[in-house]
């Protein structure tokens, strides 16, 4: 069984070895996949262009713009390779999509799966989409639920499968709590970690306006935030300017040398999110591999990375008052450990996880059940 894992996105600057690189965290799946099923990896980059890692050759195709490479152009590439199935990676090329089934026929699988977003409402846009679903297999989001939004805008049909598969995993190691705390100035067991954007969309307000309150009954408890946009931080540096509370608890940490997460989530007691929107949550699968316990909003991503909640609490998205209620229920409740945590990860988040599921959905589509 053949599969062509496909990136429309097109980088211009980069050459393949850096995509390869800087794209590990998806693509590391191909080194854990069963042997029944061969993939192969195309980019959309500046020139046509080979290079192999650890027997996988990944490839990049010159662009596929009507001007450089007629529409019709890489789907006539890929054709070469006889694949049983085209997997391609974002739900924004409908006109793609129509050029691969017109050139690859019936007879090949072609599924799109999603990486966050939510539908155009452009309506040539949705035209296009709509003709593009007719001619797509199946669809890959993280949960079932992230599919609502398409399927409402008539853009996915009710009776498409959508099948549940993770974006992506992390290579983190976990480091231990004492050796964390070496390298990283935490101390106490109310430590919480921020990690994401200071943007709308990931709510830190609502974030804070339950740290304050929780932390007017937990005094030694602590917020470290770290991020790298900061579109909210001057209406946070007013929230702890008037809050003692919130000025005595928060530290914003802002952006870090990715190499030092792993410290950060081993000497933190607790990941915090307030996110509204997310195709998979990397920081929240992170913070489960290092063995960290998550306080997280109620999103679809976020019920199934969890399973529901097993390995987390769960707030309802935008409200302090029950993520409070949440904060507090974390004086009184056991929770997993740390080791427990790590082999939750190991079992449902792993890149072997990834890759096994995957194959699965892969055999299920070629064999039609």
């Amino acid at each position: 069984m053949k599969l062509i894992d496909l990136s429309f996105y097109h980088h211009p600057t980069a050459d393949l070895p850096q995509m390869v690189n800087r794209f590990s965290t998806s693509y590391q799946y191909i080194f854990e996949v069963d042997r029944k099923l061969e993939v192969i990896p195309v980019l959309n980059l500046a020139t046509n262009t080979q290079f192999t890692k650890d027997g996988c050759t990944f490839h990049g195709f010159k662009g596929t713009s009507l001007v450089r490479d007629p529409l019709f152009g890489f789907a006539r590439k890929l054709k070469k390779w006889n694949p049983d199935i085209v997997m391609v990676h974002g739900l924004v090329y409908p006109e793609k999509i129509i050029a691969l089934r017109i050139i690859l026929g019936n007879k090949v699988k072609i599924v799109v799966q999603h990486h966050g977003g939510l539908p155009s409402k452009n309506g040539i846009k949705k035209f296009f989409h709509r003709i593009a679903d007719s001619m797509t297999d199946a669809y890959f989001f993280t949960s079932q639920y992230n599919s609502i939004p398409w399927q409402q805008s008539q853009i996915i049909h009710p009776s498409k499968p959508v099948l549940e598969l993770l974006e992506a995993s992390t290579f983190l190691n976990p480091v231990t709590k004492d050796i964390a705390r070496k390298t990283i100035a935490m101390s106490g067991n109310y430590n919480f970690l921020w990690v994401g954007r200071l943007h709308p969309d990931k709510d830190p307000i609502t974030v804070l306006k339950a740290f304050e309150k929780f932390a007017l009954i937990q005094p030694d408890a602590k917020l470290f935030m770290i991020f790298q946009s900061n579109d909210l931080l001057n209406e946070i540096n007013e929230m702890l300017s008037g809050s003692a509370a919130l000025k005595s608890a928060v530290q914003l940490v802002g952006k870090i040398d990715h190499s030092e997460i792993a410290n950060w989530y081993g000497a933190a007691d607790y990941f915090i999110s307030g996110s509204h929107h997310e195709g998979s949550g990397y920081a929240l699968i992170e913070a489960l591999a290092c063995g960290l316990f998550p306080v997280v909003s109620s999103i679809p991503p976020f019920i199934k990375i969890t399973n529901s909640g097993e390995v987390a609490l769960l707030f309802e998205t935008g409200d302090h008052e029950d993520l409070f209620r949440k904060l507090v229920q974390l004086k009184s409740m056991s929770k997993p450990s740390s080791d427990e945590l790590i082999s939750y990860f190991q079992k449902n988040l792993s890149f072997k996880k990834i890759a096994d599921t995957l194959y699965e959905h892969c055999r299920l589509l070629v064999e039609g059940k």
